[in-house]
């Protein structure tokens, strides 16, 4: 069946979504542990969105600090 071009609808421009994962940790024996569930959701996001560059993704928060 042919298509009728003027039913194709353009994907609009991405827009930026800007994403900062925080998942705090306590430290154990003055260590802090790296947020692996954290970089699972980026790694995902990056392979599968239908437009992974429309994501700027932060370094992830993972220990306390200061206010």
């Amino acid at each position: 069946m042919p298509v009728n071009k003027a039913q194709i609808v353009p994907l609009a421009p991405p827009r930026a979504v800007v994403v900062q994962i925080v998942q705090i940790n306590q430290p154990y024996l003055q260590e802090n542990y790296l947020p692996y569930v954290a970089g699972l959701l980026q790694a995902y996001v990056q392979r599968h969105a239908r437009q992974p560059a429309a994501f700027t993704f932060l370094p992830p928060l993972f220990e306390r600090r200061p206010l």
